[in-house]
């Protein structure tokens, strides 16, 4: 995924199921995780697990970029919007 500057990777969100991993390949990025803000550069790796709260966004001049991966795959894991604000607003995700 790039991310221009200003851009958001998406809402902020947690999946149900879903572990979810980041590499970051370059540029730098923040990551709001649970919370907490941590400041991101190349090489760096984040492991998510099922519940946890997350959003990438680039507040850079330059464009970054990482790779994503998620797994298991379940047609059953959903997907909180917007976290912590309505509990019942659940999207079902596409399947990959």
């Amino acid at each position: 995924m790039r991310l221009q500057p200003g851009q958001r990777s998406t809402r902020y969100h947690a999946e149900d199921q879903e572990e979810e991993a980041f590499y970051i390949v370059s540029g730098r990025m923040n990551l709001e995780l649970e919370g907490e803000v941590h400041r991101l550069g190349p090489g760096d790796f984040v492991l998510t697990f099922p519940g946890d709260a997350h959003q990438f966004w680039n507040d850079h001049a330059e464009p970054s970029e990482f790779l994503a991966f998620g797994g298991p795959d379940l047609e059953t894991n959903c997907t909180v919007y917007p976290f912590g604000k309505d509990p019942t607003w659940h999207e079902r995700t596409i399947s990959r």
